[in-house]
């Protein structure tokens, strides 16, 4: 029961006793005797205390009734804006979204070697490869074969023993004399001779030899053998002789040695 329903009740019931008081006190003054006083006085009060029970169950049925909520009206219009408040704290973060694949870009431009940002950090050494097959030899006359020439050292002293090579072996025996073996022969015309100039017992060896033919023979004369005889032990010299009808003579000496 609200503050304003129990105090109706209260003013009910107090408005009651006043009543009933008043007629007490008031019947002995119209000539009613004093025990009906007092015997209608009880009577009236507790018929005042029934009416007020009932009073008071009137009353919380009524309240009971005005508690029961009725239908939802309708909507009222919504009302303005208010201000913005201050800005929160920054919540916590999310979990990770699934990863995203986009499509291929264009080909960018080439790295120039010469830019640091193309060269990565030097890595670790590799392992040795296994030995490649041996390459073809490089031949002398191509440039490639050649390095560049290096700058001239210093003279190395003659008391430095790393400046001598080692001792290389005995060569042969000198010759203990020599001595030089003339003939005189014959070129027949328009043919190609050979003659030979042979070393003496005495001197086996053939050390060098020549020729020798007047200036007159100079432009139907020539020379296509000049050397020593496999076995070592003369010189054989060969002309071809270019005239028609003039017969070369020349002179054939050898260097014999012992």
């Amino acid at each position: 029961m609200t503050r304003s329903g129990r105090g109706r009740l209260w003013a009910v019931v107090l408005l009651a006793i006043a009543a009933v008081l008043s007629a007490s006190m008031l019947a002995p003054a119209f000539g009613a005797p004093k025990a009906v006083s007092a015997a209608s006085l009880a009577s009236k009060v507790a018929k005042a205390l029934k009416l007020s029970k009932k009073a008071n169950s009137n009353a919380k049925k009524a309240l009971a009734n005005s508690r029961a909520s009725g239908p939802q009206g309708p909507a009222g219009p919504g009302g303005t804006n208010g201000t913005a408040g201050a800005k929160g704290d920054a919540g916590p973060r999310g979990p990770a979204g699934p990863e995203g694949q986009g499509s291929q870009g264009p080909k960018g431009d080439p790295c120039p070697p010469s830019d640091p940002a193309c060269q990565g950090p030097e890595g670790p050494q590799g392992p040795d490869g296994p030995q490649g097959p041996k390459g073809d030899p490089c031949l002398a006359s191509d440039p490639a074969c050649q390095g560049p020439q290096g700058p001239k050292g210093d003279p190395c002293p003659a008391s430095d023993p790393s400046c001598r090579g080692p001792q290389g072996p005995q060569g042969p025996a000198g010759f203990s004399d020599e001595i030089v073996v003339q003939k005189e022969d014959t070129y027949s015309p328009a043919l190609t001779t050979y003659r030979i100039v042979s070393c003496p017992f005495s001197h086996p060896k053939v050390a060098s030899g020549g020729f020798s033919f007047p200036t007159q023979f100079a432009g139907v004369a020539t020379v296509v053998e000049d050397r020593p005889l496999l076995s070592e032990d003369g010189w054989s010299v060969g002309i071809r002789n270019d005239g028609s009808n003039q017969t070369i003579t020349a002179q054939l000496f050898a260097v014999c040695v012992k």
